[in-house]
């Protein structure tokens, strides 16, 4: 090989070099990543899920399952309606919000009966009926590990924290979109 043929294949690969570089985005100045929750006066947003928290855990009050339905679809904060009562799996993705910016959450690390609370003290309830039982739904337990239990929907009174899905509220909002109707000749 000759001198300019070897010079040209060393430039020639430099170049591929330079150009299968790895790209990269992040800069000095981006700032650190984005924290999962963020208060948002009276809720909270969390960043990963996109659903909005009832910042404050206590603020309904002890409630029965059919009045906890009652209380969010009533509950108005940020100039929002829409709020209700979160699933098992909503309240299970949060559990045990005891980081701000969250307030009131109830939560003890004891375990159930053990301690100076009753069950109901230390739950919320969620939407769920428990299809098995009549007048049963699902509370989440809200001390040690966290978990869901089922108990009397209308003779327990524990807390609500509402949860709003603005996703949902934006895609059921938006009508859907079809296609033009074809012209036939």
């Amino acid at each position: 090989m000759t001198r300019s043929a070897l010079a040209l294949l060393v430039i020639g690969l430099s170049a591929l070099a330079i150009t299968t570089a790895p790209l990269t985005t992040a800069s000095a100045e981006e700032p650190a990543t984005k924290p999962r929750f963020i208060s948002r006066g009276e809720y909270v947003e969390d960043t990963s899920t996109s659903l909005l928290w009832q910042r404050d855990g206590n603020a309904s009050g002890k409630l029965n399952f059919y009045q906890a339905a009652e209380y969010a679809k009533k509950l108005k904060l940020g100039g929002m309606s829409g709020w209700r009562v979160p699933t098992r799996d909503e309240l299970a993705a949060i559990f045990p919000a005891t980081d701000k910016p969250f307030v009131d959450t109830q939560y003890t690390t004891e375990p159930c009966c053990d301690g100076p609370h009753q069950t109901g003290t230390y739950s919320y309830w969620t939407s769920e009926l428990d299809a098995g039982v009549d007048d049963y739904a699902y509370i989440y337990q809200w001390y040690a590990e966290g978990a869901p239990n089922n108990g009397y929907a209308s003779k327990n009174y524990v807390y609500v924290r509402a949860v709003h899905d603005p996703v949902k509220k934006r895609a059921a909002a938006t009508p859907p979109t079809t296609a033009p109707a074809r012209q036939q000749r």
